[in-house]
């Protein structure tokens, strides 16, 4: 029995973790969500959904815990252009555990990524310079105070 139940893990895991994933794949067949189901021995139980938009972005992640209950969630919201703007996560009430934003460039480059607590108070900033590649070509993080954590520069060889 234990054999048959994790032979059906594991098809379930492949088929729906797998390749089914690709955002080409969501689109192709219009995917609207998902569900994890977790099975073990004689317990069953969901440990994810995801929502996505049509073009396969998710617009919704809750994680449950193994008694079913609501452990987290993290909503996404998109511009015009499909970019990602902002992310909000929840705990397993409903309130707020942190929210980022996010900036993009004329070329759809991500600028800047700010980081929120539950507060509303910036924690981590985020900055990056592109080349006129769009390569990036340097990513400053700060503080929320506005304080120099680290840089990075990124070279290229061609």
């Amino acid at each position: 029995m234990k054999r048959v139940g994790l032979t059906i893990v594991m098809a379930f895991i492949f088929v729906f973790l797998g390749s089914a994933q690709s955002k080409k794949v969501l689109r192709k067949y219009s995917v609207k969500g998902q569900a994890v189901e977790h099975v073990e021995l004689n317990n069953t139980h969901i440990d994810a959904k995801v929502v996505y938009n049509k073009n396969g972005e998710p617009l919704e992640e809750i994680d449950y815990d193994k008694e079913g209950k609501l452990k987290s969630h993290k909503k996404y919201k998109y511009n015009k252009d499909n970019e990602l703007i902002e992310q909000l996560e929840l705990d397993g009430t409903g309130k707020l555990k942190e929210k980022k934003t996010f900036e993009y460039n004329n070329l759809g480059d991500k600028i800047a990524e700010n980081t929120y607590n539950g507060a509303g108070e910036l924690t981590r900033k985020e900055l990056s310079a592109y080349n006129q590649k769009g390569l990036r070509t340097e990513k400053k993080v700060f503080d929320g105070k506005g304080n120099l954590v680290h840089t990075k520069k990124y070279s290229y060889t061609f």
